[in-house]
């Protein structure tokens, strides 16, 4: 397998079977899958970013602030990979989670021994796990039983100035360039020049080719793009997908922390101005996700550390009288249910105004699926043994980098697809941080993109194929997706910030809910990617 780390070696008549724009975590992990499978392990595939992409598991004495909270099923995806080789011992494990609100003594607690499986997931380092997928990527080539050499491109400093697709459903030659001034989140579209927006649902594209023009006036040809470039992604724009969504005039607050002791829990409380987590990392450290208003985030990130400090436990400290350490909670009383989880039907109702606008028909569908007794997350079985409260640890302040924060947004791409284009990660969806469930929707992207394209090779089929594309990749993952989604937008709308319900009535809801074991352990089950 070659590596190369400038375009100026490249034929100008080369050919790529994948270009992937985007170096990250998704991109990375969608070039390790190809790597990882005997069908395409043999591709030539390219690899574009702006920078070169780390390639070193290079481990800083604190643990970086931006990490990814990661499922038991991309674990085992990760393994496939050869990726969590290198990433075991720097990904601790947790077995626990507790989730409280502000008001009244409810509060639901998981644990993973519940189910009878080892651990929930784990927390990992942005950084590091986007460098362990692209050293697996690497040498992925080199496991093929493959005759075929195939080969690895990082093309670095290399910003796309231009894409041209094939026209809907066309055969013929590859229309003119289409700039970056073409459509985007304003709701235009590209029409013939880009393609892909039309309303054609099917045909093959194997009369011509992508292409990808780059910032220093080079270019290259292949059969698929992979847009893997983030929320703003131009690759996207350029496409003429449209992108519905909203901002929640809130910001995510990360920090990396020390605490009093290690913890093998991962806390949640939610509070009148957004929730608090604070999860696990390597080294007997934690990691703080706040949702604040946006002032309250500039306040936070000017703090020094032992202020800080003070500021997350105030937050996360419950008072002592409010919890009993060997009882659950009593709120999980039929009064309860009516207090608590009767008006979170409100915020299912406004969830599902919002959703109808983010995916039409399918945003609807998939919420009524979620709530409904035979849905994913339904309601039924008998009453369980609640679980026993845990005191979160004393957060003693911050390590390393100094808190910061980033603005908060849910963004949903009408289509996944084109000719010869898939959108992955937040290119095509990206969401609120509540549940850690981004990285993880990415993964579960480009685990199925990863599988179509697999399945093309078997069957011999073009990997731009349309209609392909459209019913192995878009079809199950847009429902995939917008289920997480609906599920996240109930959540938000019934405990977040200005909610409408009091925080008593909701505080029932979750003491009731931690009372009834099968649906708590669904939830689980299904929050674990461990069912569907």
């Amino acid at each position: 397998m070659l590596i190369r780390r400038s375009f100026a070696a490249l034929a100008s008549s080369e050919v790529y079977d994948v270009a992937i724009v985007g170096a990250g975590m998704v991109g990375a992990a969608v070039a390790a899958l190809l790597r990882s499978n005997a069908f395409t392990a043999d591709m030539r595939i390219a690899i574009i970013d702006q920078q070169p992409p780390p390639m070193e598991l290079t481990v800083s004495q604190y643990p970086d602030m931006r990490v990814s909270t990661i499922t038991p099923a991309n674990m085992q995806l990760l393994q496939q990979t050869g990726a969590w080789q290198e990433l075991a011992q720097l990904a601790p494990t947790f077995q626990h989670m507790q989730v409280w609100e502000h008001a009244g003594s409810g509060f639901i607690s998981w644990q993973a021994s519940d189910i009878g499986h080892p651990h929930m997931g784990c927390v990992v380092e942005n950084r590091l796990l986007q460098a362990a997928l692209l050293r697996a990527a690497k040498a992925g080539s080199s496991s093929s039983s493959s005759s075929s050499e195939g080969c690895l491109d990082f093309i670095c400093s290399g910003t796309v100035k231009a894409l041209r697709l094939p026209g809907s459903g066309s055969q013929a030659s590859v229309p003119p360039l289409a700039g970056s001034t073409t459509g985007g989140t304003t709701g235009s579209t590209a029409g013939s020049t880009t393609g892909g927006t039309g309303g054609s649902t099917g045909g093959s594209t194997s009369g011509s080719l992508a292409e990808l023009q780059l910032a220093d006036g080079s270019s290259l040809h292949c059969r698929l793009v992979v847009a893997a470039d983030g929320a703003r992604s131009r690759v996207r724009e350029m496409a003429g997908l449209r992108t519905v969504g909203w901002s929640y005039n809130q910001r995510g607050l990360v920090a990396s922390v020390a605490t009093a002791e290690p913890s093998d829990t991962a806390w949640q409380r939610f509070l009148p101005t957004g929730p608090l987590a604070l999860l696990p990392v390597r080294g007997g450290f934690s990691n703080v996700v706040w949702t604040v208003p946006p002032e309250m985030a500039r306040q936070l990130e000017g703090l020094s550390s032992s202020q800080f400090a003070d500021a997350v436990n105030d937050a996360l400290q419950p008072d002592p009288a409010t919890f009993s350490s060997s009882s659950s909670s009593s709120a999980g009383t039929p009064s309860a249910f009516r207090s608590g989880i009767a008006p979170l039907d409100a915020a299912a109702a406004a969830a599902a105004s919002a959703l109808q606008q983010l995916g039409g028909p399918l945003g609807g569908a998939v919420l009524g699926q979620l709530l409904n007794p035979g849905g994913a997350l339904g309601f039924g079985g008998e009453a369980g043994q609640g679980s026993y409260w845990r005191r979160p640890p004393l957060v003693e302040g911050w390590v390393g980098s100094s808190p910061k924060s980033f603005p908060l947004q849910l963004q949903h791409s009408g289509r996944y697809v084109a000719p010869r284009l898939a959108l992955v990660g937040d290119a095509a969806h990206s969401i609120h941080p509540m549940a850690g469930q981004g990285v993880n929707l990415g993964l579960g992207d480009a685990a199925a993109l990863a599988e179509t394209l697999a399945h093309a090779r078997e069957l011999g089929r073009d990997l731009g194929d349309l209609a392909l594309l459209q019913s192995r990749y878009e079809a199950p993952r847009q429902r995939a997706n917008m289920t997480m989604i609906a599920a996240l937008e109930v959540l938000w709308r019934g405990f977040g910030v200005q909610a409408g319900l009091a925080g008593a009535a909701r505080s029932a809801g979750l003491g009731l809910l931690n009372g009834v074991g099968p649906v708590k352990n669904r939830i689980m089950q299904y929050a674990m990617g461990l069912t569907q």
